[in-house]
């Protein structure tokens, strides 16, 4: 064979080394969230440049745990299997079922193997206790109106042009205790009137004790008592307050700190959770995907 034949022939061998090689390649995960009791399906996308695809296995963690105490960190309790698929060829969208046995954020990891190296890819999955679905309304100035749900607040998707719209003036707010998906088609405002002062709060608040998942996860001096509960208990948010155990008693029990004998909780005052918004409330015009907020 002359030689600048065999060049080619060398680089195509060498592609085919390289593909048996290679790993398989796993797509992003994103679920849909479920409601308790219902079951949630698993899937993953995957392609494998060899065509050797063997195996695919789910794992999940939590659900998540936040520490109020330690500036709302966040841990995953110990990973299981739920569910193994077989696959082969070079294409596959392995799945399995699971029904998540409570409410919260669950870590959704996936192992796909082929015949040479084994690939991972993880997503979090979130159980609610129910779904609140906003129909097309509008927001005319001056009108303020609030949505509070313990579990997802969701927008349609496209209806009438738009599914929400906020009028100069206006103000709208989900405060939510699973997540809050806005659809596509959602308006906030009128983004082409600079002098638009409507408004878009969104909150997410997993505890449902008035106090964000974001206001939780801030506390400036460091005593594991958010900001915000310190300001609306008149105490500085740059007072270290370790050194007064009551105050941090009052938080977690959720009684009046000036009252250290009190053992009831506060009276719950809708309007009170409305004074911090997200980073997610600065958002003006359309948005042309899906917005979900979550609150880890």
């Amino acid at each position: 064979m002359k030689p600048h034949r065999l060049f080619p022939l060398a680089l195509a061998l060498l592609g085919l080394v390289a593909a048996a090689g290679a790993a398989p390649v796993v797509q992003s995960l994103q679920f849909n969230s479920v409601i308790l009791g219902s079951t949630a399906t698993l899937q993953a996308s995957v392609s494998d440049p060899g065509g050797n695809l063997v195996s695919a296995a789910f794992y999940v963690s939590g659900p998540a745990t936040r520490d109020h105490n330690n500036l709302g960190a966040i841990t995953w309790p110990g990973a299981q299997l739920v569910g193994t698929a077989s696959i082969s060829g070079s294409q596959a969208t392995p799945q399995v079922s699971w029904q998540p046995p409570q409410i919260g954020t669950y870590w959704v990891t996936v192992y796909v193997a082929d015949q040479a190296a084994t690939t991972s890819q993880a997503g979090t999955l979130e159980c609610v206790t129910g779904r609140l679905v906003i129909p097309p309304i509008t927001i005319a100035s001056p009108v303020n109106r609030m949505f509070l749900h313990s579990g997802e607040i969701t927008t349609t998707e496209n209806q009438a042009g738009s599914s929400v719209v906020v009028h100069s003036g206006g103000s709208l707010i989900f405060w939510s205790g699973g997540r809050i998906v806005l659809k596509p088609g959602f308006h906030a405002g009128n983004a082409s009137d600079p002098n638009d002062n409507s408004f878009f709060w969104g909150a997410v608040d997993h505890d449902m004790n008035g106090y964000s998942d974001v206001e939780e996860a801030t506390c400036t001096s460091g005593d594991g008592i958010p900001d915000a509960w310190k300001v609306d208990h008149g105490l500085s948010i740059l007072v270290n307050y370790s050194s007064q155990p009551q105050y941090l008693a009052a938080y977690r029990g959720g009684y009046d700190p000036t009252n250290p004998n009190a053992a009831t909780q506060l009276p719950t005052n809708g309007a009170y959770q409305l004074v911090i918004r997200t980073p997610s409330s600065a958002y003006f015009g359309v948005n042309t995907s899906t917005w979900a907020i979550t609150g880890l």
